[in-house]
């Protein structure tokens, strides 16, 4: 069963459900994406701007076991 849904979590903070992982979005940038199945979570190393750390910080994963890793590893993560 593949399942595709979208929340609208905040002012320009969205998570994609696809399947097995959730992907955060600030803005338009995929900023942490989370794995069920190896229960993994992974951020951005950088956030670009305030807002953007803001938002990982308010919405995204925390605590021991997030990775951070570079924008463009994310974005290799996310797409599976």
């Amino acid at each position: 069963m593949t399942r595709c849904d979208l929340e609208l979590v905040a002012s320009n903070v969205t998570k994609v459900y696809l399947n097995d992982r959730t992907i955060m979005f600030s803005y338009t940038t995929p900023v942490a994406v989370t794995l069920y199945a190896g229960r993994k979570q992974y951020v951005i190393d950088r956030a670009g701007s305030r807002t953007t750390a803001k938002h990982l910080n308010q919405y995204g994963p925390s605590g021991e076991g997030v990775e951070k890793v570079s924008p463009e590893r994310l974005k290799e993560i996310a797409a599976g």
